[in-house]
């Protein structure tokens, strides 16, 4: 039985021995469907027809309403992991963060809300349930970020008239995070003497003198260490991948420094380089590979220890020590954000604002030349 263009057909069919209604055709996003089913007698078959046509024009003024409407922001972040984020030079934690945070908290959020129709009040909600869960305020501000830089894509692209994260409040109620520790000018001199003539002296030294994040030190090559300039050149460090861990180029452009050695450091690098048995690696595990950063951390417990430091520190406080150290000796803000690899002084002057300040220079001011 012929019926018009898009009407779908009834027909006999003889390998079978029934009725058959079918249906074909292409939705707003010009997919191809098609759907059939069997009927024994011809009445049946279009009954099945009409039913099949009535479930066609549902859906169909379904899809139209969701491409009225643009995608829920389940369907949006899925389309930006797959298609945006690729496209980003970032590094591997970085991407990490953004897909963490896509999965963990936005998505089971906010994944069945249009984005067209997502307001403030929507986010704020989120980050109050964040915070209930006992997540810390710098976690929340971390989700926040990374929600934000991905819908500003979809305000680029006329998705939204408007970013409606940015327009977010964090709760009050959300937890503050674990202050960062340092060691006190008593805590390190005895930091100091506990780590003389250890195997590991040069990489505690570097990394209490010289503030060099954990993963630096653990990407540090021989090539980058000038013995006879007494510098080293801050280029690589140990990476996350999916594969485990590798050495890449440092965080940021802004980390690439080049660093004069202390003594004390100098000399400890010049004893560890007399017994370093390869050209690679400076600070290798015990087999020659990349230092993990648990092993790390249970060495440095068992020298805060010894040197009567309760509670101990983790790794990256000791660059934290090394940064409030040169604050309280007076370095410059400026000056120090290029010692610690920092684009900006933004960071410096959030983490240490009750220790580092902007030299205030009131002599060109009352007394010009």
């Amino acid at each position: 039985m012929s019926r018009a263009n898009g009407d779908g057909s009834v027909y006999f069919d003889k390998t079978l021995s029934k009725w058959r209604a079918a249906i074909s055709w292409r939705d707003a996003s010009n997919h191809l469907h098609r759907r059939t089913r069997v009927a024994t007698s011809k009445s049946e078959a279009l009954n099945a027809l009409h039913e099949m046509l009535a479930n066609r024009d549902e859906d169909n003024a379904r899809q139209q309403r969701q491409l009225l409407l643009g995608p829920t922001v389940g369907e949006y972040l899925a389309d930006w992991e797959a298609n945006v984020l690729p496209s980003l030079d970032i590094g591997a934690s970085r991407r990490n963060n953004y897909v963490g945070s896509i999965r963990n908290h936005i998505l089971p959020a906010l994944g069945e809300i249009r984005v067209c129709e997502l307001k403030p009040e929507h986010v704020e909600s989120m980050f109050a349930d964040l915070a209930e869960r006992g997540l810390s305020k710098n976690t929340i501000i971390l989700v926040r970020s990374v929600f934000s830089f991905m819908l500003n894509h979809a305000e680029k692209r006329g998705i939204i008239p408007r970013n409606p994260v940015r327009l977010s409040i964090i709760p009050a109620s959300a937890r503050e995070p674990k202050k960062r520790r340092t060691l006190s000018h008593e805590e390190l001199k005895r930091f100091l003497a506990v780590i003389e003539g250890e195997k590991d002296e040069a990489f505690w030294t570097a990394a209490v003198l010289l503030g060099l994040r954990p993963g630096e030190l653990a990407g540090l090559m021989w090539e980058d260490v000038d013995l006879e300039e007494n510098v080293i050149h801050v280029v690589k460090a140990r990476k996350k991948t999916a594969l485990g861990y590798a050495i890449g180029t440092v965080k940021t452009q802004g980390s690439l420094r080049v660093l004069a050695m202390p003594d004390r450091l100098s000399e400890a690098m010049r004893c560890h380089r007399n017994n370093a048995s390869g050209e690679g690696l400076v600070f290798p595990s015990r087999d020659g590979g990349i230092q993990h950063p648990g092993t790390v951390q249970g060495r440095l417990e068992k020298l805060c220890k010894l040197a009567g430091i309760d509670p101990p520190v983790v790794p990256y406080e000791l660059r934290h020590t090394a940064a409030s150290m040169l604050s309280d000796a007076g370095v410059p803000i400026e000056e120090l954000a290029d010692f610690m690899g920092h684009t900006t002084t933004a960071m410096l002057e959030q983490v240490y604002r009750h220790r580092v300040r902007k030299v205030i220079d009131v002599a060109k001011v009352f007394n010009p030349s």
